[in-house]
Parts: structure tokens; sequence; C-alpha cells
């Protein structure tokens, strides 16, 4: 904590040299939740798991929450679509994906809504390895 009482990061710049290592052990997720949502929040775990055992640490909090949304947001609508018949759970996809799409938040909305907008110009593997390499979408 600062003077001010504000938890202060422990992380470095993305562009200062380092030798930490990161792992990740386990990832926790509260029982009996919804198979759609539990996926769906897999997806946005892993890839905040992802990006720590590449190394990457200190990234604006916008733009991880970002691409966790986005990653939680791709794996509901390819659920979507092999949900087939069951209306009740094709329902539940479109909800949560509509609840990702249409956060007003800045960290999470926003950061979203930024990391979509590359996806859909660059596609996943080329924007990965941006936010990677520089921190940022664009």
């Amino acid at each position: 904590y600062d003077r001010s009482g504000k938890v202060q990061s422990v992380s470095r710049a993305l562009d200062q040299p380092t030798s930490v290592t990161c792992t990740v052990k386990s990832i926790l997720v509260m029982y009996g939740l919804p198979r759609l949502l539990t996926g769906c929040i897999l997806a946005h775990e892993l890839m905040h798991a992802y990006l720590r055992m590449r190394n990457v640490y200190g990234l604006p909090q916008k733009t991880e929450e970002g691409m966790c949304q986005l990653m939680a947001c791709i794996w509901l609508d390819q659920q979507h679509g092999k949900l087939g018949k069951d209306p009740k759970l094709q329902r539940l996809s479109s909800f949560l994906a509509f609840q990702i799409r249409e956060d007003r938040s800045v960290i999470y909305g926003d950061g979203f809504r930024e990391a979509y907008d590359a996806f859909q110009r660059m596609g996943l593997a080329a924007l990965v390895k941006k936010v990677i390499e520089t921190g940022k979408f664009n």
C-alpha cells in the first residue's frame, strides 16, 4: 500500500527486463454452476493463466481483462453452435455472451470491445502475440 492507502502493483512494466518466471498450479471455480457459465469462467481464467505462463505481467488492467473476456465470449459463441436443438441452453449461451458484449464497465466492457475490434481486424493468434509483445491491442 502507498501512503494514500491504495494498493501498489508489485509487477514491472512490460518494457523492463526481468527474470521472473510464473507458474499456474490451479484455477478454482465454484461448484454447482451451469456448464456454460463454468466454461465461460474457465475460458476467462485460462487466458489469465496463459499470460502468466508466458511470463507476461504488468499489462494494463483493461487490456488483460479485455483479452480474458474476449476468450470467454469466443468460447460461448463456439458452444452456441454446438448446442443443437436445446433452446434453453442456446438462450443461456446467448445471454452470457450478451452480458459480456454489453458490459458498461471501463475495464471489462470497454476492454472487451477494444479486444474484440482488434480480434476482428487481425485474428486471435496475431492479437495474442501483439498483446504479449506490446501490452496493447493496436
